[in-house]
């Protein structure tokens, strides 16, 4: 990466100049930068953020000021970033390392005041930890996913993401980490001569009279996403504007701007209610869950949503997941939701640039072999409960228009609650078919 930034000219001087508040966790770490990125820009700083994967459109992974970079400038800076590339003489970077290359290199040339860096895989050989001099590091919630790469424990895992911790960077971990997670992340913390500070639950800050705290992302989860960025983003907002700047009062109290940007935070995908205007009966829960805690944390929040509406309400499950994962272990949290109708689908578009695991023939019978196994799932998850019925529907398209064609079949009163989940890329497919016009 060094070499590839050299010939872009951008230097370590360059990165530290973007103050970057490098994030990186097993769950959450997409959530937590948007809140931060959101917290920051409300109070006047002029963001820029880095993300990935994308859902519908690659210029989604480069963020200015909260909106996704304009098609025609990410086409302008992606041909001169691959100029710089083949006249230096360089091999061809790999797709993430190249978009982490541009975004820099993007972030530099609008002389943004921050830049939001979401790592993408791990975090100590990651290709966003080319960073040196980062303002500040945060770790969310760390479980166990790739561990062909991390580790096989969450401790090893841990070992690995806090490799984004730098000398002169305040080093953050999200609260409610496993024991032996976060003694892992206060040594390496401590090995590069900083203290792991601990995101404190939103509960211990006050709120001003009359108001109230309500988080712009659904889910229980997001409480602890939205805490690790106010503490991380109230570091930077102070180190870099001075006291004043807080996002809270010394007796704790956050600021009426501190509550617009929670409430105002969106992050397309994660933990997202849709509602059709020509379908008033039914409601699409739509999280890109894709391991096996945060699929939990999804089954808790559709069990707290169908719930808060009562007992009048047919429950559908839209499934799929990438290939290497396990779809049986990520599917057990799921059986417990007495699912009316479950429907096992595929993408209509696959991901840019798709890896040979993504072949329309490496997932050839999957969909009905989890179909077959669904019952097993129901009987030794929830013996005593109801039968879903259970079909296989390729295509997210036709799995959303198989679902609203179920509507003329509701009772008088009844509305219908469609949960979509198991892999990003579902969830990107889904939000094109219901939300076609909308740009992320």
């Amino acid at each position: 990466m060094d070499a590839y930034l050299d010939c872009l000219r951008v230097s370590q001087a360059d990165l530290k100049s973007l103050k970057v508040i490098h994030v990186t966790g097993t769950k959450g770490k997409g959530s937590t930068c948007a809140f931060a990125e959101n917290l920051l820009r409300r109070h006047g700083a002029a963001t820029g953020f880095f993300s990935s994967p994308h859902l519908i459109s690659i210029t989604e992974r480069i963020r200015l000021n909260g909106a996704s970079i304009d098609d025609d400038e990410f086409a302008k800076y992606l041909w001169v970033v691959w100029g710089k590339i083949k006249a230096c003489g360089l091999p061809v970077p790999s797709f993430f390392r190249l978009m982490t290359m541009l975004s820099l290199y993007v972030f530099k040339k609008k002389k943004v005041d921050v830049a939001v860096v979401e790592v993408g895989i791990g975090g100590k050989n990651d290709a966003t930890n080319i960073v040196d001099n980062p303002s500040a590091c945060a770790v969310t919630s760390v479980g166990l996913d790739h561990t062909e790469i991390l580790g096989d424990t969450e401790a090893e895992i841990a070992l690995e993401k806090s490799g984004i911790f730098k000398r002169g960077a305040a080093a953050f971990s999200a609260y409610g980490q496993r024991d032996d997670v976060t003694t892992v992340l206060a040594d390496s913390a401590r090995r590069v001569g900083e203290k792991l500070q601990i995101a404190p639950p939103l509960t211990t800050y006050r709120t001003p009279y009359n108001s109230k705290l309500v988080l712009g992302l659904s889910g229980h989860f997001q409480k602890v996403n939205a805490s690790l960025a106010v503490a991380v983003a109230n570091y930077w907002l102070q180190r870099h504007r001075g006291p004043s700047a807080a996002l809270c009062s010394p007796s704790g109290t956050l600021t009426a701007s501190t509550l617009e940007a929670l409430s105002s935070t969106d992050w397309p995908g994660r933990a997202q209610i849709i509602k059709l205007p020509q379908h008033e009966k039914t409601t699409f829960f739509v999280d890109g869950a894709h391991t096996l805690e945060s699929i939990t944390a999804c089954a808790d929040w559709f069990r707290d949503e169908y719930r808060r509406r009562g007992k009048n309400c047919r429950r559908v499950l839209l499934f799929n997941c990438s290939p290497g994962r396990d779809p049986l272990r990520l599917l057990r949290p799921l059986a417990r939701l007495s699912f009316d109708e479950v429907v096992f689908t595929s993408y209509d578009e696959r991901p840019a640039l798709p890896h040979p695991r993504f072949a329309q023939d490496a997932q050839a019978g999957v969909h009905e072999q989890m179909a077959a196994a669904w019952p097993r799932l129901l009987a030794e998850e929830v013996p005593e409960g109801k039968n879903s019925e259970v079909r296989v529907v390729l295509g997210a398209h036709r799995a959303v228009e198989h679902v609203l064609s179920r509507e003329t079949g509701l009772k008088m009163g009844e509305e219908q609650l469609v949960l979509g989940t198991g892999s990003i890329w579902l969830v990107g497919n889904l939000l094109k078919t219901l939300q076609p016009e909308k740009r992320l």
